[in-house]
């Protein structure tokens, strides 16, 4: 009888089993909600760091878009410099136009040259500076003679020269050898807002050339705006401002 007084044996309880301390089920909490903020959303693409210089992990994309862009720019001064092409740019636009179009050409080109071959930090710098400061002035100086004033009698020549200003302005504004340019000059990464920028310039140029597809010089727009896509693929994708291409594999950090 005295044996059926006692109390049972109590079983094993699942509730008791799964028991924590409450310190460690907040502790867990506070883990889960620091991990949901940290982690990003899938599916929502990271924002871009213009702060950051291209890693350059894409050589060989970048020595095609180097090698592409030249050889595209070369055949389309060649074409617009020669043949029937010229002779239409020379009746149109004249003889100053021609040449400080050429001498544009001839800055992209050494800028395409820089970006490949290997010099002294120094000198590099310095020659990007210049072949920048040549690509970009000639070219502007070469659109700005198409815009002469007094050509139109129904606009005073101080409002067509208000309107060369603006337009001036707005085309350096986004232009990519502008923000290349102030990149070398402060010594800071610029390639990936300089591509940006410019690819806002190369969708212009190719509503244009949809625009005017019948127009004999089409094709050399053409190629030209493929040699930009190709600059800007080629600015996008390695620190020009940091290193050239050449040679393979060398990382030397940030510019001076």
């Amino acid at each position: 009888m005295a044996e059926n007084n006692q109390p049972p044996t109590p079983e094993a309880d699942d509730d008791l089993l799964n028991w924590m301390p409450p310190e460690l089920i907040e502790r867990a909490r506070e883990y889960a909600q620091r991990d949901a903020n940290t982690n990003p959303i899938k599916g929502k693409k990271k924002r871009i760091d213009y702060a950051v210089p291209p890693k350059g992990n894409h050589w060989a994309l970048s020595l095609a878009t180097l090698a592409g862009g030249a050889l595209l720019l070369v055949i389309g001064t060649f074409l617009q410099g020669t043949g029937s092409l010229a002779l239409k740019a020379l009746e149109d636009k004249g003889d100053l136009w021609f040449s400080l179009w050429l001498a544009g050409q001839a800055g992209t080109l050494c800028v395409y040259l820089l970006c490949l071959l290997p010099l002294d930090k120094k000198l590099r710098r310095a020659a990007l500076v210049l072949a920048l400061s040549v690509s970009l002035a000639f070219g502007l100086a070469a659109s700005v003679t198409t815009m002469r004033p007094g050509d139109s009698e129904s606009i005073s020549p101080t409002a067509q020269l208000v309107v060369i200003l603006f337009s001036l302005l707005i085309a350096l504004a986004f232009h990519a050898n502008t923000w290349l340019l102030l990149g070398v000059l402060r010594r800071k990464t610029t390639e990936k807002f300089s591509a940006l920028m410019g690819g806002i310039t190369l969708a212009i140029s190719l509503l244009g050339l949809l625009a005017g597809l019948s127009e004999t010089g089409a094709l050399v727009t053409a190629l030209g705006i493929a040699q930009g896509l190709c600059f800007l693929c080629l600015i996008a994708t390695w620190p020009v401002l940091d290193r050239a291409l050449l040679p393979k594999g060398e990382t030397d950090g940030q510019p001076e």
